[in-house]
């Protein structure tokens, strides 16, 4: 009997846990998750796709709302948020597909041709001649960081009394997306060999960015170049280098912020092909110059770029004025086709958008960033805008701040993901960190203009009741008063950790209108 009974317990013991998990599943399978419909026809759902994760740190429910309809799976173990993705593109480079990104840029400053240049024995004093021996002298340094050599470079310094910025910008090839490292080589008899489907390559992008006031370049023993100057005396602009790739071209602009000295910025497109084709820098020492030039325009201390977009088949210019925006569509031929001004209540700094594509046309939806007030609150405001198959841009609407969490254009309609406060015993006073304020959420889809509803309707979940619980700690059931706000900072988080929440909200448009 003894002998039996050991492998029963081994065998309950097992089985506990099952039945545990399977019970936990079936109280997860049962977790509070549908549309309640508020206002109109929920046929305006339809066109969208919206997906995401409600869970704690033990339990997962991923959900899909699509045509309308819910799906939902559940899993074990709390869902990792995705990393963000690093910003590239797909392309077919020599009958393979490949990953391109930017990767590191690095500011060159050069004389002009008019420019008072003081050399020491050895190096060169004309423009022509120092702008070469930069580039050899780059691509030499880079080669010795791969095959650890120390060559000595000849040393000494350059002065001139003004100049330009120009960018020099590595592009990075994979075959595999997102990935991590850079490129993986290995120093070889005949060069630097790159290995595992990557690829570097670099470009010179010749920005018209005028400074004036003494530079010296100090050209160091290891090939570096280093610039010294009064900084009070010389002001040099702000420009980082931004892209896109359209239809095997790569087109970069200057993201440009406090222009002190007026200057002039375009788009410089690149023929992917044929600066894959180029090889490594620091094996051939080719430098790719921009086949094509145009969108060329003045930035200065109140006009700035801000970025290009590839919309559709279009490429879309983005600049400000101070508190107008200024966006311009172009073909791939450079050719301008239209030109709108988006009017904001602040001066914009940066953006941040999506896109939707239907037959016709495509919807972008920005969000400008404006600045902030202290440490926490981001001052923004919103736009959206459609681009049509000619390269019309229509403005739908601008809206104070974003008032959603998600949201996504349609051909014809808006749809945005609500978060609100609850109206809940003691409200703000109680829970006097916003941030765990029991919440509900509303979908709701807008005319294309954001004037009229056309369909309301929660996402009923039980999150709330996770916050609704903290009642329980906090206060007694016959006065409903809470506590001293003392007290609640220093024990409140052992209740909150732990509980539900939303993660990795994904909203996009689906449907192809013929």
């Amino acid at each position: 009997m003894k002998k039996l009974l050991v492998p029963l317990i081994l065998i309950c013991a097992l089985l506990v846990p099952v039945g545990m998990l399977g019970g936990i599943s079936c109280l997860w399978n049962l977790e509070t998750l549908y549309v309640q419909d508020i206002y109109g026809n929920r046929s305006a759902l339809l066109p969208y796709t919206v997906t995401g994760n409600l869970g704690d740190d033990v339990h997962n429910l991923s959900f899909t709302l699509s045509q309308g309809k819910m799906q939902r799976d559940v899993s074990f173990g709390r869902a990792e948020e995705t990393p963000p993705e690093k910003e590239e593109w797909k392309a077919e480079i020599g009958r393979r597909e490949q990953y391109v990104r930017l990767q590191f840029g690095e500011r060159i400053l050069l004389p002009t041709e008019d420019a008072k240049i003081i050399a020491d024995a050895g190096l060169p004093d004309t423009r022509p001649e120092i702008e070469q021996a930069v580039w050899e002298r780059f691509c030499q340094y880079r080669k010795n960081l791969f095959s650890r050599e120390e060559p000595v470079f000849p040393t000494g310094s350059i002065q001139c009394d003004k100049g330009q910025t120009y960018m020099q910008q590595d592009i990075i090839f994979h075959e595999q997306p997102n990935m991590r490292e850079s490129v993986v080589y290995r120093v070889h008899e005949d060069g630097i060999q790159e290995l595992n489907g990557t690829a570097y390559r670099s470009v010179w992008v010749p920005f018209s960015l005028p400074y004036k006031g003494e530079v010296t370049m100090e050209w160091t023993a290891d090939g570096n170049v280093d610039y010294e100057m009064d900084e009070q005396k010389v002001h040099l602009s702000h420009v980082v280098p931004v892209g896109t790739v359209l239809d095997g071209k790569l087109y970069l602009t200057g993201r440009v912020s406090y222009a002190y000295r007026e200057g002039i910025i375009g788009i410089y497109a690149y023929d992917l092909q044929e600066l894959y084709d180029a090889g490594a820098p620091y094996n051939t020492q080719k430098r790719m110059e921009p086949e094509m030039i145009f969108g060329e325009d003045v930035v200065d201390a109140h006009q700035w770029v801000l970025g290009i977009e590839a919309v559709g088949d279009h490429l879309l210019l983005v600049k400000r004025n101070d508190s107008t925006v200024i966006l311009e569509t172009y073909d791939k031929a450079g050719r301008m086709l239209d030109s709108a001004e988006v009017k904001t209540k602040r001066d914009v700094y940066e953006y941040t958008l999506s896109q939707s594509a239907w037959e016709g046309g495509n919807g972008v939806l920005f969000t400008w960033g404006q600045g902030s007030i202290g440490n926490d609150f981001e001052l923004m405001e919103t736009s959206s805008i459609s681009v049509d198959s000619q390269g019309k841009i229509s403005h739908n609407f601008t809206v104070a701040d974003s008032p959603w969490i998600g949201a996504v254009c349609g051909k014809d309609s808006f749809l945005m993901l609500e978060e609100e406060e609850m109206n809940v015993p003691g409200g703000s006073d109680f829970f006097y960190r916003g941030d765990i304020v029991p919440k509900q959420y509303f979908l709701t889809v807008y005319s294309k203009d954001f004037k009229n509803v056309l369909y309301r309707g929660e996402l009923v979940t039980d999150r709330a009741d996770d916050t609704k619980g903290i009642y329980g700690a906090f206060l007694t059931k016959e006065s409903y008063q809470h506590v001293g706000k003392k007290y609640l900072v220093s024990d409140t988080w052992q209740y909150i950790s732990g509980r539900r929440s939303l993660s990795d909200l994904e909203m996009t448009y689906e449907r192809v209108v013929t």
